[in-house]
């Protein structure tokens, strides 16, 4: 009611004045007299003064008051005059920069911004002024307003917006209810016991995380179409009109909201609290949609700049360069780092070329001249040979891995070619054959390398390599203009600072390493930065020391304390361009940290490139399908050559061991008997088989005979002999052997089936000459290996002469016939009374 009346109003306006006018001569007149920079005033400037510490503390509580007071007096004139909050936050600034230790400043702060971004920007400056180590005791009670406050507004705004989604065409809806749910989960955590918990939580962090990616996305497809076809000035604007896009988060909101969520669960931790696990998972939830928007967000810088379409799967260095240097050093990974080791490879390689050139063409000259001479090659000059083919080789697998002087040496090759020989011919001395490299020739005269080709290579490396430094500078250029890149450092001082988060939480939040992964690769390396001669400013010995914006805007965070007790705070800040160079360099200094933990993300030394969970489980789970193939194609490989070892011993121990018991008893040892005597004289074939020194071979022929005469009722032998066999033949009798497909000889006319006996004569007479002549090959001496059994009747007919028809003239034809191949003929039991006798007298 006083400020209603227009003198009072004016009386009290001058007096704000007049006390901004005191405090400010005030601070002034102690600068000059202590040689103080109030723009720079930090605690550690009054080091430098020979004071006591009394008068020390006494100046440090003199500036920090008058930087509150004026404060104060500025936000008082700012709700009188409705102007400008710079006044004010300037003054807050200067008392935090000094004394951040102090909750009373962050307290101001969020008395000055009481409603700003649905108060988050309170809130946050509360939670601050509790976690200093000084806390501001009102503050407790002003944030629990603030909550009360959102409880109410949280109540209204469900009951409002209840059932609809972004998709209506409310672009704020998503944002308010990200804001409001935002304090409404620090309002449970601050409610909620220590130990317990609350079970709402885990829904609210849900809720959360996806309003913070939706808010944090946009159609990067869209917007890159958009982009090609229409002429904007401004990507931000292009972001927040076109459509397909929900809404975007401002940097410094998004900071806000990032502090405040590390700062909860700095605090959980400290108290023990259960709810720091899902805390936790926010911070990294925050940290995925982090970097998926920055990498969506420079893409589209990049494609403004360049106004040209751009593949993603591409690195953003790629679309800096010119064309040609792009498609030669960039994607062949042709960097600064390894110039001067490709360099003395060529060196010493042009070296061993031009000394592998002379002795192609002297060995080529001599060839010649032997040619003439009609001098042959002898021993001497197929191992030269040898040597050189060696040397070959070696060229050839190193001309595949490496870039050598033989590309240079080609475009002289094809100009002046040699007439004498193709430069790709085989070249032919005595039995040797060698396959020259397409770059080489057989001319006498070696080729020698252009001092004014070298230059003009060396010239093209320099230049290739100067355009890769520009670019790598257009890209940090460009790292300047998004905001958002600020974070990258925050992120990485809060993950390296506590890396049991790592370990506790990292498969919580599996996209964020592929994010990471996929920002990090897309970004110039390190390497390409050193190249270009841009390193980390605010380091000095490996330990920074130079403040960037977000350590200024986060000084004195509890979480941050650690990390930032070397920074000192009155050195002269860097520049935009610094700036975003030491951002860059410090996040690939976390990737390579993630990559040595081998927990969440990897570096793929093959592809040079950073890998996520995703594709390191691919890539593990192919090099495990590998390993267990290669397991299995070696262990089948092994058994194989095993099976194999042992059949060829087992054969040549029985053979060794028949040959021995045929040599001592002049028995043979193979027994081909016909039907008629397996199926009468069976109790014979039984006999020899347990003496275990004949292995019988049943022919093809006699399965069938038996086949067709096991018919009637008289045949029962037969059946036996059948049932004989099969029972021997499952069983794996060793001495008892079926004929296969290939073991026979056809030595006679091919006769028809219509006459059984003769055609199964014929069949068993086939087999019986194929496993004779088998043996004499192996043998070193010719002799007797087989003996047909037959029936006692057929031999006796056949001896006599009593021959009734032509099928017997024929039978005997063929007997005759294969005796000439060494076989022997006789009875089962004559054979088997022979070998007894033999045996008694032994």
């Amino acid at each position: 009611q006083l400020l209603n009346d227009e003198h009072t109003l004016r009386y009290w306006l001058d007096h704000l004045s007049v006390a901004t006018d005191y405090y400010s001569k005030l601070i002034s007149k102690m600068e000059v007299h202590y040689g103080l920079e109030v723009s720079r005033l930090d605690a550690s400037s009054f080091d430098v003064l020979q004071l006591n510490d009394v008068t020390v503390d006494w100046l440090k509580g003199l500036f920090y008051r008058s930087f509150i007071y004026l404060g104060d007096i500025a936000r008082y004139q700012q709700d009188i005059t409705e102007g400008s909050l710079q006044a004010a936050i300037s003054a807050y600034h200067n008392a935090m920069m000094l004394d951040p230790t102090k909750g009373t400043v962050f307290n101001q702060m969020a008395a000055l911004l009481p409603d700003k971004n649905y108060s988050i920007d309170a809130v946050y400056y509360y939670m601050r002024s509790l976690s200093s180590p000084e806390p501001f005791t009102g503050a407790e009670s002003n944030l629990k307003q603030i909550y009360d406050k959102n409880a109410k507004r949280l109540e209204v705004f469900i009951t409002e917006f209840e059932g609809r989604t972004s998709e209506d065409g409310l672009k704020e809806f998503v944002y308010q209810r990200l804001l409001l749910n935002f304090i409404n989960l620090h309002s449970v955590l601050s409610n909620s016991s220590s130990k317990t918990g609350n079970s709402d939580v885990p829904a609210i962090i849900q809720q959360l995380e996806s309003d913070m990616t939706e808010c944090l996305s946009f159609n990067l497809q869209l917007l890159q179409e958009v982009l090609l076809h229409k002429s904007v000035d401004d990507v931000s604007s292009l972001i927040s009109i076109e459509a397909g896009v929900q809404m975007l988060l401002p940097c410094e909101l998004l900071l806000k909201l990032v502090a405040m969520t590390i700062l909860s669960s700095h605090s959980l931790r400290l108290q023990g609290s259960s709810q720091t696990l899902h805390i936790t998972k926010l911070v990294l939830s925050l940290c995925s949609s982090t970097f998926k928007y920055i990498h969506d967000h420079l893409w589209l810088l990049l494609m403004h700049r360049v106004k040209q379409p751009c593949c993603v799967g591409k690195t953003f260095l790629h679309y800096m360069l010119p064309e040609t240097v792009s498609a030669t050093v960039v994607k062949s990974g042709h960097t600064a780092e390894n110039r001067q080791t490709k360099t003395k490879r060529r060196r010493f390689k042009g070296k061993k070329i031009d000394r592998r050139r002379r002795k192609v063409s002297n060995i080529s000259s001599s060839e010649s001249e032997s040619e003439e001479n009609g001098v042959t090659a002898g021993s001497n000059g197929s191992s030269s040979d040898d040597s050189l083919a060696c040397e070959f080789a070696e060229n050839l697998s190193e001309q595949e891995t490496t870039v050598d002087l033989l590309e240079s040496l080609s475009d002289s090759s094809d100009k002046e070619p040699t007439q004498s020989h193709p430069t790709n011919s085989p070249f032919q001395k005595g039995r040797r054959q060698i396959v020259l490299a397409a770059n080489f020739s057989l001319d006498h005269t070696p080729q020698v390398v252009s001092h004014m080709k070298m230059s003009s290579d060396e010239a093209s490396c320099e230049k290739n390599e100067k355009e890769i430094c520009e670019g790598v500078r257009k890209m940090c250029g460009l790292l300047v203009q998004e905001d958002c890149f600020v974070m990258v450092k925050i992120f990485s001082d809060w993950l390296q600072t506590y890396p049991a988060v790592i370990a506790t939480c990292a498969q919580s939040v599996p996209q964020l390493w592929s994010h990471l992964a996929q920002l990090l690769n897309a970004l110039p390396t390190e390497a390409q930065l050193l190249s270009a001669g841009l390193t980390d400013a605010s380091l000095r010995n490996g330990v920074q020391i130079v403040s960037l914006v977000e350590d200024v805007a986060l000084r004195g965070f509890a979480p941050f304390v650690r990390c930032q007790e070397t920074i000192n705070y009155a050195l002269p800040s860097l520049n935009g361009f610094e700036q975003a160079v030491t951002r860059l360099s410090r996040f690939h200094r976390l990737g390579q940290y993630l990559s040595n933990l081998k927990t969440a993300t990897a570096f793929s030394w093959n592809g040079r490139c950073y890998v996520g969970p995703a594709q390191k489980q691919a890539q593990e789970a192919d090099l495990r399908a590998l390993e267990k193939q290669k397991e299995e194609t070696q262990a089948n490989l092994r058994q194989s050559n095993l099976m194999k070892t042992m059949a060829h011993l087992r054969l040549q121990t029985e053979v060794a061991a028949l040959q021995q018991v045929q040599t001592s008893t002049l028995f043979t040892p193979y027994l081909v008997p016909d039907a008629s005597t397996l199926s009468k004289s069976l109790h014979f074939i039984k006999k020899l088989l347990k003496t275990e020194q004949f292995i019988v071979v049943i022919a093809s022929a006699v399965i069938e005979v038996l086949d067709s005469m096991k018919k009637g009722k008289e045949n029962y032998a037969v059946r036996d002999t059948i049932k004989f066999l099969e029972r021997e033949l499952k069983l794996g009798n060793k001495f008892l052997h079926a004929q296969k497909a290939q073991e026979t000889r056809h030595i006679y006319k091919k006769l028809p089936k219509q006459d059984l006996l003769s055609w199964q004569l014929q069949s068993l007479l086939g087999c019986a000459v194929y496993f004779n002549t088998q043996q004499q090959e192996q043998a070193t001496t010719v002799q007797t290996m087989v003996t047909v059994l037959l029936d006692q009747s057929l031999i006796d007919s056949l001896q006599g002469g009593q021959l009734e028809d032509e099928h017997q003239q024929k039978m005997l034809e063929m007997i005759t016939t294969a005796l000439q191949y060494g076989l022997d003929t006789d009875t089962a039991a004559l054979f088997y009374d022979k070998w007894r006798h033999s045996r008694q007298l032994s």
